[in-house]
């Protein structure tokens, strides 16, 4: 996905803050600490996660939506929980197992391309 974004602070060496200019937008935190064996790198991302973005990862299943609106209109009463707040949890559940997956996926590429480098150069 292609976006814009823009730096929003820069304390050099040590941080960098960006804003996407998409919407809703997200936030990006890169932080850079010494450590005794060189320095560890952090990167922090924050966003708004609306209903339309879950929906835009990871769609509701159509008849489970049809369901849930359904039983939501013959339970009136407080006692019945709202089915639309569990699909929403579900989603969201559903969406960071997916996030997390593609996140170490892309840390253990960036280890691997790191250590092959080190063992070339030693």
């Amino acid at each position: 996905m292609e976006y814009r974004s823009r730096c929003v602070r820069l304390v050099s060496p040590r941080l960098f803050e960006s804003r996407s200019e998409t919407d809703p937008p997200f936030e990006v935190r890169v932080t850079v600490d010494p450590t005794p064996t060189g320095c560890r790198l952090t990167q922090q991302e924050e966003a708004e996660v609306t209903s339309a973005l879950l929906d835009a990862f990871e769609p509701a299943p159509t008849k489970l939506l049809e369901l849930s609106r359904y039983l939501n209109s013959i339970c009136a009463l407080p006692e019945c929980p709202s089915l639309g707040s569990e699909l929403k949890a579900f989603q969201r559940e559903r969406v960071t197992r997916k996030l997390i997956g593609e996140l170490q996926s892309w840390l253990d590429a960036i280890r691997a391309h790191v250590e092959a480098r080190t063992l070339r150069t030693t």
